[in-house]
């Protein structure tokens, strides 16, 4: 497979093969699809947990949290209690 790279990329390529990053550009090449495939991966992920939270909202599948005061009275009132 043949793969044209704009100029600043070839030199990157190269650069990091002059420095022992990778054995070789195919190399580099190689990792770099391997990094993209896992961030689709998690992206695919993410992307179906944050439609469940959606698909939860517009139920009205949801338990309201309490605010930062409503926790602090709490914690006030067992404070007093004990």
């Amino acid at each position: 497979m043949d793969i044209p790279l704009d100029k600043s990329l070839e030199g990157y390529v190269a650069d990091q093969v002059s420095a022992g990053e990778f054995e070789s550009p195919a190399d580099l090449v190689n990792d770099a699809v391997r990094m993209q495939q896992e961030y689709f991966r998690r992206r695919g992920i993410l992307r179906r947990e944050v439609q469940k939270g959606i698909d939860d909202i517009e139920t009205g599948r949801l338990v309201p949290l309490p605010t930062l005061e409503e926790l602090f009275s709490s914690v006030r009132a067992r404070k007093q209690a004990s």
